[in-house]
């Protein structure tokens, strides 16, 4: 389903349907700004907390991370991110993604870095 952005003042985003009829789903921006990690080269990496998960309980904050590529990490971005702690990285991508966009600071994790 195709996503139009919307100004900003409405802080929300519009979504059209196969023939054209507009749904809109309001974002919270609080919410997805204390998601999102400040980092300068990082693509969308952000803080899963806060989803629901199994038996009514919910993912705890600052343990588990989603990103997008993260092959134009900056020193600070590196730094940041080893400050946080993480010592784990499941890479999900496929070779030729890999090869096109090496994360060399998961590949730095040693064990810790996982790919199919």
């Amino acid at each position: 389903m195709p996503v139009r952005p919307r100004s900003r003042q409405d802080h929300r985003a519009g979504h059209f349907d196969q023939r054209g009829a507009q749904r809109v789903t309001d974002i919270v921006d609080e919410d997805l700004a204390k998601r999102l990690l400040p980092l300068e080269g990082g693509v969308n990496f952000r803080d899963m907390g806060g989803y629901p998960a199994a038996g009514g309980r919910h993912v705890k904050w600052g343990h588990l991370f989603r990103s997008g590529s993260m092959n134009r990490l900056t020193e600070a971005d590196r730094t940041h991110l080893d400050q946080r702690g993480i010592r784990t990285v499941i890479d999900f991508r496929t070779e030729s993604e890999h090869a096109h966009e090496p994360n060399d600071w998961g590949i730095a994790l040693g064990e810790g870095y996982w790919r199919r």
